[in-house]
């Protein structure tokens, strides 16, 4: 499933689309938002970072659930991306808070969106590269 943007201009997204049975499934947002299609929960997962949420939708473009952004200590939340190695297909990105007066480069870090609905934070997957 391709999952794609209109108006897609300077990384501010407001439009998400998809083709399901043969008809263009549009949704619009008044705010930035990414998405990403998960093969394994047969849902589109829209990040609405603005609202601190992550909106779930069948692939008829009905809204299937909510949860709010899952937050790691010491940690500032970055996106959701594809990744395989996630038992929902989906992982958080995560950048460690800086350090006063530390300007090294500090890696995004993945970790798991999970299948269970209450607990979306799963284990760590590596280094987002």
């Amino acid at each position: 499933m391709n999952i794609e943007y209109e108006n897609y201009t300077d990384f501010e997204a407001r439009t998400v689309y998809w083709y399901f049975n043969n008809s263009k499934i549009a949704l619009k947002f008044s705010v930035v938002i990414s998405a990403v299609y998960s093969e394994k929960l047969n849902n589109v997962v829209v990040e609405v970072y603005e609202q601190n949420e992550l909106q779930f939708y069948n692939l008829d473009g009905s809204l299937h659930f909510t949860r709010k952004i899952p937050q790691l200590e010491k940690h500032q939340f970055r996106g959701i991306n594809p990744n395989l190695k996630s038992g929902s297909g989906v992982s958080f990105l995560y950048q460690p808070q800086q350090v006063a007066g530390n300007n090294e480069c500090i890696d995004m870090l993945q970790y798991e969106m999970t299948l269970d609905k209450d607990n979306l934070l799963g284990k760590k997957l590596g280094i987002y590269r």
